[in-house]
């Protein structure tokens, strides 16, 4: 490890902890940050590679980035003013995944009916039979009738069936 890299290293650990220490930090978003860029420098140093080889030098390159975004993440963090570090940090925190698709969400059914031992079976016009019946919650039945057609598709592709018609 050169002497420019141990310096950037007690830089970062430096804003880090003084974006820590402010009053109503959002100290779940700094933790993580700290703990990814950590784990991702110590995997890379563990790799077993020639000294001055162009992948010692890849290497050296990617950790030189992570701690330089590391170092402006907790800088900006450090030096928000706070009236926007609540609003930032419910943005950084809120999920950004998109809905799951119907395919999806009936992947996601089939595979739990399949689990509590359900078994489904599709016929002419994906007409679907479940049995056994008792088994099945209204939020399923609701479910089954909603995604009726990606459940028969999913059923076929499982059960390998061909229609023609």
């Amino acid at each position: 490890m050169s002497a420019e890299t141990h310096a950037l290293q007690q830089q970062v650990q430096a804003a880090y902890q003084a974006a820590r220490a402010r009053e109503n930090a959002p100290w779940q978003i700094l933790d993580s940050r700290w703990n990814v860029t950590r784990h991702r420098i110590g995997q890379s140093r563990q790799r077993q590679c020639p000294v001055n080889s162009a992948e010692d030098r890849d290497a050296a390159a990617r950790e030189q980035q992570w701690l330089e975004d590391a170092l402006a993440e907790f800088r900006r963090w450090r030096d928000m003013p706070a009236d926007r570090m609540a609003a930032a940090a419910h943005t950084a925190m809120t999920p950004t995944q998109e809905p799951a698709s119907a395919d999806q969400t009936a992947r996601v059914l089939f595979d739990g009916l399949h689990a509590r031992g359900i078994r489904i079976e599709v016929g002419h016009k994906d007409r679907i039979s479940v049995c056994p019946a008792r088994l099945l919650t209204d939020a399923d039945k609701a479910q089954l009738t909603t995604l009726r057609v990606e459940i028969a598709t999913i059923w076929r592709q499982r059960n390998d069936v061909w229609t023609v018609g």
